[in-house]
């Protein structure tokens, strides 16, 4: 997580501009949209060990899902690590 921050850092005008082409949103939006995977990745990585226990949240349902934003790209893909 903490190369992945660097890689982020490193390349935070490519992936703007990409994020610019792909959904349209504005260069400071997508700037801070890199900044905040940027910080999630660090605080992954400092807090990855007691991340990684299951929690089973009980619910009147069999099974539940979460449901995220479809317009955040970058962040996505680091909800789903």
């Amino acid at each position: 997580m903490t190369n992945l921050a660097k890689i982020l850092k490193k390349n935070k005008e490519q992936y703007a501009k990409i994020i610019i082409e792909e959904m349209g949103k504005p260069l400071a939006q997508s700037y801070a949209e890199i900044d905040k995977c940027v910080r999630l990745c660090e605080y992954y990585a400092e807090y990855a060990e007691s991340f990684l226990g299951d929690e089973i949240i009980p619910t009147e349902f069999s099974k539940s899902f979460v449901l995220k934003s479809w317009n955040s790209g970058f962040q996505l893909l680091l909800f789903e690590l």
